[in-house]
């Protein structure tokens, strides 16, 4: 039975399958003859504000849209159409577990099972969030778990007794990526103001240029950042951008339970690298490599979950603990074989835990950080080399099309639409 994962996150719209994953986020660009989904979307956004939207999952319902598009009328048809897009992206995808935010209200989950129904999906389960990442952990613990989406951050407090059990989901409305984006562009809008008498914001073009800037700044890999718009150029330094990302989320962590240590999401550990909110806060980041996996092992018990209503189907909100801590036993173990270098060009580069990209540069085909001609990274999780999440570029394993996290094997041929040349994975046991 092949399954498919669908979690609903409007930052990070994800798609797993045992291959690997597709992300998009929750972006629409609605014009007469086609809707654009994802980063193709948000790259236009601030360009088009009249046919822009983001709202829709947070929102999920039938809020009415004024578009000349007929396809669109509400912001479930958008729903509809990005999770029909996201579907269309995979070879097969027939019955799937949908994992869902715990903000989602019982008729937003009614909702969501049309809208899977209209899209010929048989839908096995729903599970909260939270169940899904936090296998884990111990039993006694207090747990809270946290997550970002483009419009909110919450913390959900667990308890892990003879149950992994959700308790109180706490929601900050106005702490999300979008939040954060709109906070760093008035930033840095009022210092090309201070220095440059420049308002990047004057047309729609210049801040669609300003906004483009921002997540190369939320990666936080470089000492120092050239903005620049039209013939304008301000620098910041990662220094300055901790401190207002600090700034940022400070209230919402103030109102986070006194524990000695917290379980986040990869999406929000990824903004809250290298700063230090506080000192007795332990943030331990829960792997999205896992999560596959961890739902197969518990397929049973989330499919018998079932309510009296008309579908059968009702959130998951407790798993019995002693299937999660058999998760926690089974870990993977290094096999003979397993990948070691890369080989492009008749000379074999190795592969250290700190991972590597590949960039469309004969000049520079691998480096250790991302660059402009980055057109994918590889990572090291649980003794495995993956694929990292696929940006713009096609990228291909064998001749055929890659997925976003996806396991790499000795032997494997990745390759990119723009470049003919090839990277090849391989084992040496013993380096000349």
């Amino acid at each position: 039975m092949a399954i498919t994962l669908i979690e609903i996150n409007d930052y990070q719209l994800t798609l797993t399958q045992q291959q690997g994953r597709i992300i998009q986020s929750g972006y629409a660009l609605v014009n007469k003859q086609q809707v654009i989904f994802g980063d193709d979307a948000w790259l236009q956004a601030k360009s088009y504000p009249l046919n822009s939207y983001c709202h829709y999952w947070q929102r999920l319902g039938y809020e009415k849209i004024s578009s000349d598009n007929d396809q669109v009328r509400h912001f479930a048809d958008l729903a509809f159409l990005q999770l029909q897009d996201l579907i269309g992206r995979v070879d097969t995808c027939k019955q799937v577990i949908f994992i869902l935010p715990a903000s989602f209200n019982k008729e937003q989950m009614s909702l969501l099972l049309g809208i899977a129904k209209a899209c010929q999906l048989e839908v096995l389960g729903m599970v909260n969030v939270a169940i899904s990442k936090l296998f884990n952990c111990h039993q006694g613990d207090a747990l809270v778990f946290l997550d970002i989406g483009l419009h909110q951050s919450s913390y959900t407090q667990l308890s892990a007794d003879e149950q992994l059990v959700v308790g109180k989901n706490h929601t900050v409305a106005g702490k999300g990526v979008f939040d954060l984006h709109k906070y760093l562009a008035q930033w840095l809008d009022q210092k090309f103001v201070n220095q440059c008498r420049f308002d990047t914001f004057h047309t729609a073009q210049t801040e669609q240029v300003l906004y483009l800037h921002l997540p190369a700044l939320l990666q936080q890999r470089q000492d120092s950042y050239n903005i620049v718009v039209s013939d304008k150029t301000i620098v910041v330094t990662v220094k300055q951008v901790r401190e207002k990302i600090t700034a940022f989320f400070e209230s919402f962590i103030s109102t986070l339970p006194m524990l000695s240590k917290y379980y986040i999401s990869q999406r929000f550990a990824d903004i809250l690298v290298n700063l230090s909110l506080s000192p007795v806060q332990d943030f331990i980041i829960i792997e999205d490599q896992t999560l596959f996996g961890t739902m197969m092992a518990k397929l049973d018990t989330i499919i018998s979950d079932k309510s009296i209503s008309d579908n059968g189907i009702r959130l998951t909100t407790q798993l019995p603990l002693a299937m999660v801590q058999q998760m926690v036993q089974q870990k993977p173990t290094s096999q003979q074989g397993a990948v070691s270098h890369i080989l492009y060009q008749s000379h074999a580069y190795p592969l250290t835990s700190q991972g590597l990209y590949l960039n469309n540069d004969s000049k520079q085909a691998l480096t250790a950080k991302p660059g402009p001609h980055t057109f994918i990274g590889l990572e090291l999780a649980q003794c495995q080399w993956r694929l990292g999440d696929l940006a713009q570029h096609q990228v291909y394993v064998n001749a055929k099309p890659a997925l976003g996290g996806q396991t790499l094997h000795c032997g494997d041929e990745i390759s990119c639409k723009e470049q003919q040349a090839v990277f090849t994975l391989i084992n040496v046991e013993k380096e000349l």
